[in-house]
């Protein structure tokens, strides 16, 4: 969980560093986080871990907003959410939006290798997914872990 949390944080730190400049470090970012999840669901532990964890990381410089068990819309509408800004970090599982973000079913074609991360990484560094998550005007942030986490 702690690997996660930290693959998360990095990609925050991005967003961040993209918002503002050095001489701004005092300035507070609020962040919308929504998922589909239940509120039961283990997913919701690892965003709190992650809250957590981003908050202390920065300073508290970054802080969240958590709209867990649909609060902002269905599993089919995280999409739009994040798209429309209304969250600015979502959870889009790749194979609830055929065709909509280029190759983002690739990784679950059968026999496609022996590990989910190999066509997972061709699939997120492509530049067909890549270019249209950006004509999107989405920025994907990914998870990496290891096998048996």
């Amino acid at each position: 969980m702690k690997r996660i949390c930290m693959n998360l944080i990095i990609g925050i730190f991005f967003v961040v560093a993209a918002l503002g400049s050095a001489h701004a470090s005092d300035k507070v970012y609020q962040l919308k986080i929504a998922d589909s999840f239940p509120i039961k669901h283990p997913f919701n532990k690892v965003v709190n871990h992650f809250m957590e964890a981003a908050k202390k990381e920065s300073n508290g410089r970054l802080d969240f907003q958590y709209f867990p068990a649909q609060q902002l819309g269905k599993l089919h509408d995280m999409l739009k959410i994040a798209q429309k800004g209304l969250a600015d970090i979502t959870y889009v599982g790749p194979t609830f939006f055929p065709g909509q973000l280029g190759l983002n079913t690739v990784a679950t074609l059968p026999n496609c290798s022996i590990h989910s991360a190999q066509p997972s990484r061709a699939r997120y560094t492509s530049k067909p997914f890549t270019g249209r998550a950006e004509a999107a005007n989405l920025l994907p942030l990914f998870v990496k872990t290891k096998v048996g986490l």
